[in-house]
């Protein structure tokens, strides 16, 4: 009789390998020029001009140990946050394309994805966790779970790859080398964490604040695209468990942008107020 060999795979993504956290950052091609010149700032509110959209409260169940789940209520995702008094719209990603040559560095804080479940996947600075942020091109991001439970985490759009983390505070290291957003969704189960990160290769990209306001110095002269991003909040399709019929994995609809054109004159401040939808 032959010997049965058995392996055992982790979960890692189907491009590069992990990355150690002491990698330097990697980027696949040049950067962009550098401006030498006088800049311009960019300056502005996103505000909402829609239906008013209450937050709202789902009941539902966590898987658990021992093919148990726990009952939880935790936030519909991706339900825009609209302050109630300027009507502005927090948690939208502000970018300008057409960007050719950059006056400045790199200067956002670097962004984590941290799992638990009853809070957003992001840190990015001193800012509280929230469902989007910004990374530049080809750097390392840091994944960890901060629960004592299975966590799995799953990237599509810009990146393509799925991470296992039974353990809480062990981090890995993912870099994210292609521009775009990165949609990131549970792959455990807990099918109402969702999360977003735009990867730039300039530093012209923003996260509004609470009050919807977002600002972009140092831009170099020129006509360029002011493009607002927002994740859809309308559920397409729920995936259940064929076994339990609990719900799994839900998908959305496809997700919002507004774009308008914008002029950048050196030594000037230029006001970039969007109202979406329009």
């Amino acid at each position: 009789m032959r010997p049965c060999i058995f392996l055992v795979l982790g979960i890692l993504g189907c491009d590069d390998p992990l990355a150690p956290a002491t990698d330097p950052p990697h980027r696949s091609e040049a950067p962009l020029p550098r401006w030498a010149g006088a800049t311009g700032d960019i300056a502005g509110r996103v505000i909402w001009a829609g239906p008013p959209i209450a937050p709202t409260v789902v009941e539902t169940y966590r898987p658990a140990p021992g093919a148990r789940a726990d009952r939880v209520a935790r936030a519909a995702p991706n339900l825009p946050i609209i302050d109630p008094a300027s009507g502005g719209l927090a948690g939208a990603i502000v970018s300008l394309r057409g960007v050719t040559a950059t006056a400045r560095d790199w200067d956002h804080p670097p962004a984590s994805i941290e799992l638990h479940d009853a809070e957003p996947m992001i840190r990015q600075g001193a800012t509280p966790p929230r469902s989007v942020g910004l990374v530049q091109r080809g750097d390392p991001v840091q994944i960890v779970s901060r629960q004592n439970i299975f966590h799995a985490v799953r990237a599509r759009g810009a990146a393509f790859w799925t991470f296992t983390l039974p353990d809480p505070d062990r981090p890995l290291v993912r870099r994210l080398d292609q521009p775009g957003i990165v949609e990131l969704s549970s792959a455990a189960g807990y099918y109402w964490m969702h999360a977003y990160l735009l990867v730039s290769e300039h530093p012209y990209c923003a996260v509004t604040d609470s009050m919807g306001r977002f600002a972009l110095p140092r831009v170099p002269p020129g006509d360029y695209e002011l493009a607002v991003w927002l994740s859809a909040w309308h559920v397409v399709r729920r995936e259940r468990d064929p076994e339990s019929t609990a719900v799994t994995r839900i998908v959305f609809g496809p997700h919002h942008e507004w774009r308008q054109p914008v002029s950048v004159v050196a030594n000037s401040a230029t006001d970039a107020t969007i109202t979406v939808p329009r």
